[in-house]
């Protein structure tokens, strides 16, 4: 716990509270969405967009949990952000199973709205002057990232090259803010246990859709239970393997800034490495 009274306090033991959780299965019903859609298109095409839609929704959830992390003390004005959060995860897991077609104004729409409230949130914590640093950088990204997915929403034509430039903001954004993160470090603890209840979620939509797809067959042979659970059980060790560099990351006290920055890269990339519910 840091003494100083600019920076913003870590309690002891803090837990994931009901409303994260809550949170966290919403986007997953984005997530299942989105897997939904790609089992249809299962094809280069449809894996490069699966990909880059996911990117895009991760990076969302990654802006909320750093954010809460960091700042959250669980008071009804961040609640209330909270909520219009996820009014607008609900919009994009409406338009994420058409994200370049008919609905892009919803997926757009929903991520420029998601990425505005970022910079709102940011913007509130201006009192926690030791880390104005942090939140300036962030407050200006998210609300630049919010602009350019609004405006290929609006524009077809500069669709692709602004949600390209915003996603490529995501990925750089680790690097934007890492000599601000050493004076606000994620909780040690809690950011931990977001990644582990979020992937147990993950696993549970998986199991989900191994058992919907076995469902649908026309018989039930011993082979394709086997088969299912194996491609389900080797996706997620991708996500164990990442969540397990997370640990390290928040954990390790020396370069803990760089870490995070990395093991948050790291955890992206396993995630889009195989599609949850691909096998529906």
């Amino acid at each position: 716990m840091t003494r100083r009274d600019d920076l913003p306090r870590h309690a002891e033991g803090r837990k994931a509270t009901w409303f994260e959780l809550f949170f966290d299965l919403v986007f997953v019903v984005a997530v299942a969405q989105l897997a939904g859609a790609y089992a249809h298109h299962y094809d280069l095409g449809g894996a490069l967009v699966f990909a880059l839609a996911f990117l895009s929704m991760w990076w969302c959830w990654l802006g909320h949990t750093f954010h809460a992390t960091r700042f959250d003390d669980d008071s009804g004005r961040r609640r209330g952000l909270g909520f219009l959060q996820i009014a607008a995860v609900a919009l994009i897991a409406y338009g994420v199973s058409d994200p370049l077609g008919d609905r892009a104004w919803a997926f757009g729409g929903g991520i420029a709205a998601f990425k505005a409230l970022l910079a709102l949130a940011y913007a509130g914590e201006r009192r926690w002057r030791g880390a104005a640093g942090l939140i300036r950088v962030y407050a200006v990204l998210y609300a630049v990232q919010a602009l350019l997915w609004l405006a290929g929403v609006v524009s077809e034509p500069l669709r692709v090259a602004a949600w390209g430039l915003a996603l490529g903001l995501d990925l750089a954004s680790p690097w934007l803010v890492a000599r601000h993160t050493a004076a606000v470090p994620p909780h040690p603890e809690h950011l931990p246990e977001r990644f582990g209840l979020f992937t147990i979620i993950l696993l549970g939509e998986g199991m989900a859709a191994v058992v919907h797809a076995l469902g649908h067959g026309e018989h039930l042979h011993l082979s394709s239970v086997v088969a299912a659970l194996v491609g389900a059980g080797w996706s997620r060790m991708f996500r164990f393997g990442a969540l397990i560099r997370v640990h390290q990351a928040v954990l390790c006290r020396r370069q803990r800034a760089r870490l995070v920055c990395i093991g948050t890269s790291v955890t992206t990339s396993a995630l889009c490495s195989v599609p949850p519910g691909s096998t529906s």
